[in-house]
Formats: structure tokens, C-alpha cells, sequence
């Protein structure tokens, strides 16, 4: 028995969770290609940033944020959004009902 917890012990201590593997390089240039691809078909301008499981993979700006001075987009441009995060919340609400986590007719305080 205490051999079998000697060795128990011995693996538990040497075995280390091998940490996520950083993107590729590869990863990062299909990413970029993909939004220059984007941007000089005129189809976007702004900024990007792509994060996997709580690591960033990608951040860069296309375009310009004021066109009349030449100001270029950057990963920390800010933008004025207005009402656009209205329809990101009711879309994000909806997915949670059909999940069925949260209901149409449920009250906020039953949430919060």
C-alpha cells in the first residue's frame, strides 16, 4: 500500500498540464490576409481583435477612423456604436433562451 502511494504521489508531482500551444505564426497571417482581403475590396474598415480562450491571437486596425485628417484605424480605436449593441443583445438574449437558460417572460430580478 505505501508503495502504491509512493508512486501515486511520485506521477501526481511529475505530471504538469502542458500549456496551450501560442497560435501559429501561420494562424496570425491568414487572419490578417483574410481582413486585408476585406479591406481593399472596400468591404471593411475598423479594428480587429481575435482572442482564443482568454489569449490573444490577433489585434490590427484597417483603414482610416477620420478619413478627412488621415487618422488610421488601431488596435484601440474607439468607436462611437450608438445603437448597434441593442441588436448584439437581443441576439445573444435569444440564443440564451434556446438554450434554455433564460425565458422571454422571465422577470430581470429573477436573473440578477
Amino acid at each position: 500500500m505505501r508503495r502504491l502511494l509512493y508512486l501515486v504521489a511520485i506521477l501526481g508531482f511529475g505530471v504538469q498540464p502542458t500549456p496551450a500551444a501560442p497560435a501559429s505564426v501561420k494562424t496570425r497571417q491568414d487572419i490578417e490576409q483574410l481582413f486585408d482581403a476585406y479591406y481593399k475590396t472596400g468591404r471593411f474598415q475598423g479594428s480587429v481583435l481575435v482572442a482564443d480562450g482568454g489569449g490573444m491571437i490577433f489585434k490590427k486596425g484597417f483603414g482610416f477612423a477620420n478619413i478627412e485628417l488621415g487618422v488610421p484605424n488601431a488596435p484601440d480605436t474607439k468607436f462611437r456604436l450608438g445603437s448597434i449593441t441593442k441588436q448584439f443583445t437581443a441576439m445573444l438574449i435569444l440564443q440564451l433562451v434556446a438554450k434554455g437558460k433564460v425565458r422571454l417572460e422571465g422577470k430581470i430580478s429573477d436573473y440578477v
